[in-house]
């Protein structure tokens, strides 16, 4: 008994080949790829909230517990005291990476008492951040500061210091995250002051 052999009929084969050059067809209206280059997937996975902090070239924008040049901590808070004066502080920083994962950056202290004593500080810093995973991370800086205060009795002083901080990042959403870490500054000045506490800082990167 010989061996059956399958045939196509020439209409046969003349549709399959038309049925398959109009799937490529109408493959290729849907892409979006320019000639020559593979179409990317249809649907790429969404970024890890913190997938992408510490690329050359972002800009960090901060507020922080963290005191210095003088001030009394706190990224941004009002204190009123009962039947007397209030005080009242903003503390911004803003960092750029000049290379992976590298920063260096600045900080502002604006802190004025109705009692009429004004600080102005000013600081540099430089940090180092590391990607624990997709949503934590080790970012420590270290600078100096300078402050000046000035009170309604037309006295004033100075101060000037190092100051570090070593918060971990939580990276709640894309460009935003939260993070808590060790802080320590010693003042130049005669007295070599020392403070240590643990600070506060929050954030966006773009």
């Amino acid at each position: 008994m010989k061996p059956s052999i399958l045939r196509i009929s020439p209409l046969a084969f003349t549709l399959l080949a038309l049925g398959a050059s109009s799937a490529a067809r109408a493959q290729d209206s849907f892409s979006t790829a320019p000639p020559g280059e593979a179409a990317p997937a249809p649907f790429a996975p969404a970024s890890a909230p913190g997938g992408g902090f510490g690329a050359i070239g972002e800009w960090v924008l901060s507020m922080q517990t963290t005191s210095f040049g003088g001030s009394s901590g706190g990224f941004l808070f009002l204190h009123k005291q009962s039947g007397g004066g209030y005080e009242i502080a903003v503390h911004p920083a803003i960092d750029y990476f000049v290379t992976h994962s590298v920063t260096v950056g600045g900080m502002v202290g604006i802190d004025y008492s109705s009692g009429g004593s004004t600080t102005v500080s000013l600081g540099a810093r430089a940090g180092f951040n590391m990607n624990i995973n997709d949503r934590v991370g080790f970012w420590p800086t270290a600078g100096v500061f300078g402050g000046y205060t000035s009170n309604s009795d037309h006295t004033s002083s100075s101060s000037a210091g190092l100051l570090i901080f070593a918060p971990f990042l939580y990276h709640l959403a894309p460009h935003f995250f939260a993070g808590l870490g060790p802080s320590f500054d010693i003042s130049f000045n005669n007295n070599q002051q020392k403070d240590f506490g643990v600070d506060f800082i929050i954030g966006g990167w773009f």
